[in-house]
């Protein structure tokens, strides 16, 4: 149930960067792209629930559960996600923040907007990357453990590539928007969707 939650979760990140990619904007009204970050509280907050359900710790393996520590950094990581969007919705918004005081200057509080904007792209970077990299030592746990010499070599291959199409995601959205995710997490719901049913053998063992 995790893991169909996770691709779900996904899939919806994915349809939100395409409603706001620059070359279909202008099927929307001017202004009304920035309430689409709804969708991405949409799929944060399945994100969430999947990822709990995904991660919960087996009871008959105590201490020995080396994937623990995997499954808190995924766990924190999509809490992180979810906070980012709903403060990004409270923008939208345009929800008063306390941090903001009285009488400050327009280029003072352009230089706040321009570092906010750059703190909540970094924090969505480590979130992804901490995601991603925790869903991979995890499968690759589950590799191991099943064993399932196919699925440890995706997750070996995913180790460096997964990182990879991020960054690289993260770079290029710069400049051509949040649809430029679709690899990235195109990859993650495939690694997802790869390890459902070793995850499902675990579970049950």
């Amino acid at each position: 149930m995790g893991a169909l939650l996770a691709i779900i979760a996904l899939t919806i990140y994915i349809a939100a960067g395409f409603v706001r990619w620059h070359l279909v904007e202008v099927f929307f009204a001017p202004g009304t792209q920035k309430y689409f970050v709804i969708l991405d509280i949409a799929g944060a907050t399945l994100l969430v629930f999947g990822v709990w359900k995904l991660t919960i710790d087996d009871p008959g393996l105590h201490i020995k559960d080396q994937a623990r520590a995997n499954k808190r950094a995924m766990r924190c990581a999509a809490a992180g996600l979810l906070l980012l969007v709903i403060i990004e919705l409270l923008v939208a918004l345009r929800t008063p923040l306390p941090t903001i005081a009285i009488g400050v200057s327009p280029a003072a509080l352009s230089l706040s907007a321009l570092i906010m904007i750059l703190a909540g792209a970094l924090w969505n970077l480590a979130c992804w990357l901490m995601l991603a990299t925790g869903l991979v030592n995890y499968t690759r746990w589950l590799a191991v453990r099943v064993p399932d010499q196919r699925l440890l070599s995706m997750a070996k291959t995913m180790g460096w590539l997964l990182p990879a199409a991020i960054a690289g995601a993260f770079v290029a959205s710069l400049f051509f928007g949040s649809a430029t995710r679709l690899l990235p997490l195109g990859l993650m719901a495939w690694l997802v969707g790869a390890a459902r049913e070793r995850i499902r053998t675990v579970g049950n063992a």
